[in-house]
């Protein structure tokens, strides 16, 4: 009827011949590291497909960022002179308009 082997228990089990501790047959252990290079560090958390996506991705993002200030680099300079030239007649336009002359002709487009 039952089984009349003698149980196991899983911490006095022997790894069999040809497998490792972990249970992985023929594979060979990972010999400790030696020369200069030193200690192996942790192993890739991610897949390297997708740690070269993301930089992929990345340099896309970059790229078109610098033709979009690359295509709008005569408007900004437009938008750059004339902030320069209202910061810079700002004192006279007040000085002005301390002196009774409006700041607007009183005629408006």
């Amino acid at each position: 009827m039952a089984d009349e082997r003698p149980a196991q228990n899983d911490a006095d089990a022997t790894p069999e011949e040809g497998t490792l501790e972990e249970g992985t047959p023929d594979e060979e252990p990972i010999p400790p590291p030696s020369g200069k290079f030193g200690r192996l560090g942790r192993p890739l958390g991610r897949s390297p497909f997708l740690i070269g996506f993301y930089g992929g991705l990345g340099l896309l993002l970059a790229y078109t960022t610098y033709l979009a200030v690359q295509n709008a680099a005569g408007i900004l300079l437009l938008i750059f002179i004339a902030l320069f030239l209202a910061i810079g007649l700002n004192p006279a336009v007040v000085r002005l308009t301390r002196w009774g002359l409006p700041a607007a002709p009183p005629w408006r487009w």
